[in-house]
């Protein structure tokens, strides 16, 4: 996909308009990426969508073969592996909700948010294009993660932070949501997940499709489907005899096919499974079977303008080999760069740090060279070109892309040199909404009653003297503001769920201006920075309607064009002070203060087994819990034997013993790692391997204790000190690394990162090159280098970089995460983008945005 061709595209959605771009930004290096990525995505979505899996180019299907009314096309359910995907597909891609507006009834019609002017959605209801609402009748999720237990044994209480944004749920397995679409075009849930196992069959009986969303590296969830697939043929079956008609125009045999779609592409692994269950062989004649199988080729997800997912999960997890699934993440990657490189052109700077940095770049330039081969092959129809052939001739004659105006350079980072950073808690505004709520996909889901307390007092019968208790505590960081009813999850008298209560979803991402501004704050600025916003808007307010200020109609007719933005601006406020009251509630707690202290301890090198024992036995959020452990071993470089083991049996006898798998598959994955042997031993590798991490620590500068928080003068801000490491690797990046200190913190680097994680396959390298055409392999590139009459060091990326930087603009640094970005680290970038001294505005791509609990909670 070019860039040109997918802004021109004819567009499947009849609602798109042309795409006007804005000028580059430090925000927005490249406007023509995220536009070209959000059209292409759509379009492929919506070409899939509609068109029937049984015809051939015909979208419509005829009534005869597939049992619909003459004049109806056909009818399909979708159902999702997970209702992350379900987020992604339905938020992220059928709709852009940076341009998304919300008109006077802010949500679905009906819904409790359509007198009051919210610009938040019901958690279940998907705004759809005009072109799918007779099409879709409804979503479903296949699988959902299990919340927290009603159980009190298992410890799961108020105090974890899932219990803030959802109600407890022991549902694993969902079955069957009838669903409907509303007027407004919107699919919304109309049944709770306590009715969902009462007449499962009934509810999918209606729908000419059922089409199933699934991610290839989660076999559950072909596993899943499979099960749902045979249990629709025993009712088949069961019900065949009957042929009842109950009016709907369908009777209850007629025809159903099951589409399943593998997003982004399906695997030989699932491709066996579907057949070894003999649910689907690809050797059948088209239209002969009641299922078909495909791939919906979405790699590339602009979540921001500056931030790029492709939403890969469990890479990690994957990596240590827990649960033996083996991990697509390098082919999925590089597929995914090909085709970022096809929308920006070719880059001719590229760096790699670490194991899957080496490995995504070979595959990136096989490819690179196969693709060359191929088109050369069908456009002059001769056999492939031998490798000596093409590299005897002078190297003077190939091109070097260095040359040219696009000063692109790109850094492919292995998440596993800095496992410390995920385990930190964060202290930016965006870094502690993920940590306290979860940030999926740029949306979060949250009880209506947090982000608008008073609209059930308000009906109360006191409702006036509660709403003016409400009003006191609308300053997020006023000292004499305590609300009656703690939400925060670290408070012990925290109620133990919110049950009953309505979740909302409400987008936090650049498209609200104000979270843009606020996003990447520290805690200690954004209180009075959404302050000032308040007085701002109402004094702006206050001069236009003050009677003592005359007004001519020019002003008259531009306040009322500008009354939409206002109302907008005070809609994002009101959301972001509710939301900055439960930060404030949180981070000015007893326990939340101790945790940053016992963070910092371990980072700085001292060992906190007693206070781990305290937490313990305090009944500390599990999860929370096993961050800290994670932590203390890994800037420790381990944890001596006796007193894991004595940490392992509290831990087991407090929490439960499902908790024994989860620290086994932590040690699997090397986080946790156990120092065996006698004293004598086991103290020279404490040593060693506490010096490992101390010795970055030192020569990268990752301690900044004197730290300006409000007026930021370093990235340490982003946890008030600490400097994420993988950021101090890049701005050391800038100034080159082949001086002796800095070939000592790569050797002490790769020698902590083959440490601390299992199965990493080595110590990794550092690798430096620039494509060329014809294009080269790995090898060859490397080779050539060494050979090159000129030195083989290339000139630093900060030099390289001030070479192409003119007076408009600055090159473009595209930073890939293999394995997963914190909020955290993404502030710190972004400080570093509009800083005037770096030499580059940055574009982050990765396959996830993460942070430690996300992590542990994947090996559950």
């Amino acid at each position: 996909m070019s860039s040109a061709a997918a802004l021109s595209s004819s567009r499947a959605g009849d609602e798109s308009d042309h795409v006007i771009l804005p000028p580059p930004t430090a925000l927005n290096p490249i406007p023509s990426l995220p536009a070209a990525l959000r059209i292409d995505n759509k379009e492929r979505f919506l070409e899939l969508l509609l068109k029937h899996p049984c015809s051939d180019g015909v979208d419509i299907p005829s009534a005869v073969e597939y049992g619909t009314t003459a004049d109806a096309s056909f009818r399909q359910l979708l159902v999702f592996g997970k209702d992350s995907l379900r987020t992604l597909l339905m938020r992220q891609v059928l709709q852009d909700p940076h341009t998304r507006t919300f008109g006077k009834t802010g949500g679905a019609k009906g819904s409790a948010a359509a007198s009051k002017n919210k610009n938040w959605d019901d958690s279940t209801s998907f705004p759809l294009p005009r072109s799918l609402q007779t099409n879709v009748v409804g979503t479903k999720v296949l699988m959902k993660q299990k919340t927290t237990s009603t159980n009190a044994n298992d410890h799961a209480n108020a105090n974890d932070y899932t219990a803030l944004r959802q109600p407890r749920s022991r549902t694993t397995w969902l079955g069957a949501e009838e669903l409907s679409a509303n007027a407004s075009g919107a699919v919304s849930n109309s049944q709770k997940d306590e009715d969902l196992f009462r007449h499962p069959d009934e509810l999918f009986q209606h729908v000419d499709v059922i089409s199933y969303f699934l991610r290839p590296w989660d076999i559950d969830q072909t596993m899943a489907v499979i099960g749902r697939i045979k249990g629709c043929a025993l009712n088949a079956v069961a019900v065949a005899s009957e042929g009842t008609n109950d009016g709907t125009g369908l009777t209850r045999t007629h025809k159903q096919h099951h589409r399943i779609v593998y997003v982004p592409q399906i695997t030989a692994l699932c491709a066996q499974v579907l057949k070894d269950h003999r649910v689907y062989n690809p050797s059948s004649p088209k239209g002969s079977s009641s299922v078909s199988v495909c791939s919906l080729q979405l790699d590339l997800f602009p979540l921001e303008t500056d931030l790029i997912s492709l939403e890969y999960e469990d890479t990690l997890k994957e990596a240590g080999n827990v649960g033996g699934t083996p991990s697509g993440m390098i082919e999925t990657t590089s597929r995914a760069l090909r085709k970022l490189q096809d929308a920006v052109g070719r880059i001719p700077r590229i760096q790699s740090l670490g194991i899957w940095g080496e490995e995504v770049l070979a595959k990136l330039l096989n490819e690179t060279v196969d693709e060359r081969y191929a088109d050369e092959k069908e456009e002059n129809g001769e056999e492939k070109i031998s490798e000596d052939e093409e590299n005897d001739g002078d190297e003077d004659a190939d091109h070097d892309f260095e040359n040219d105006d696009n000063g692109t350079a790109m850094m492919l980072l292995d998440r596993r040199l800095d496992m410390v950073t995920p385990m930190v808690t964060p202290l930016t505004y965006e870094g502690l909404l993920d940590e306290l709520v979860g940030i999926d996909c740029g949306f979060i889901g949250i009880a209506e009653q947090i982000i608008n307390p008073s609209e059930d007092e308000e009906e109360s019968g006191d409702g006036k003297k509660k709403k003016e208790d409400n009003k006191k505590s609308n300053n997020p960081f006023e000292t004499d503001s305590s609300p009656t009813t703690s939400s925060n999850p670290f408070d012990d008298d925290a109620p133990d769920a919110i049950e009953d209560t309505k979740i909302v979803t409400l987008g936090v991402h650049a498209g609200d201006s104000l979270f843009a501004e606020v996003r990447d704050q520290h805690v200690e600025q954004f209180g009075s920075f959404l302050q000032n916003q308040a007085v701002a808007l109402k004094e702006s307010h206050a001069n236009f309607t003050s009677r003592e200020t005359k007004k001519d109609l020019n002003e008259i007719h531009t306040f009322v064009k500008q009354i939409p933005i206002f109302t907008q601006s005070l809609r994002s406020l009101t959301n972001h002070i509710h939301l900055a009251e439960l930060i404030k509630a949180t981070t000015e707690d007893v326990a939340f203060r101790d945790q940053w202290n016992s963070e910092r301890a371990m980072i700085e090198g001292e060992s906190c087994y007693d206070i781990l024992e305290e937490r313990i036995f305090e009944n500390y959020p599990p999860y929370k819990l096993l961050r800290l452990l994670c932590l203390q071993s890994l800037t420790s470089g381990g944890i001596k034997a006796n007193r894991y083991d004595q940490l392992k049996q509290y831990i087991v006898q407090v929490y439960g013993y499902e908790f024994l798998s989860i620290l086994h598959d932590l040690e699997t994955m090397g986080w946790i790692k156990k120092m065996e042997g006698n004293l004598a031993t086991n103290f020279v590798m404490d040593s060693a391997n506490r010096s490992l991490f101390q010795n970055i620590k030192r020569n990268l500068i990752l301690i900044h204790a004197e730290v300006n928080t409000v007026k930021p003068d370093d990235v340490s801000y982003v946890s008030s000190g600490y400097a994420p490491l993988t950021v101090r690797l890049i701005q050391s990046a800038m100034q080159g690394w082949h001086t002796p200190d800095k070939e000592d913190i790569l050797r002490d680097l790769f020698q902590m990162m083959a440490s601390n994680n299992s199965g990493s396959g080595g110590n990794g390298r550092l690798l430096d090159v620039r494509q060329t055409y014809p294009p080269r392999d790995l090898p060859t590139t490397l080779r050539k280098q060494r050979q090159s009459k000129s030195s083989s060091r290339l000139e630093p990326l900060g030099a390289y970089g001030k070479k192409r930087t003119n007076s408009k603009k600055k090159p473009t640094l595209i930073v890939v995460y293999l394995g997963g970005i914190t909020f955290m680290e993404i502030a710190a970038l972004r400080f570093l983008s509009n800083r005037e001294t770096f030499p580059y505005h940055i574009v982050v791509v990765t396959t996830r945005v993460l942070n430690g609990s996300k992590l542990i909670q994947q090996m559950g």
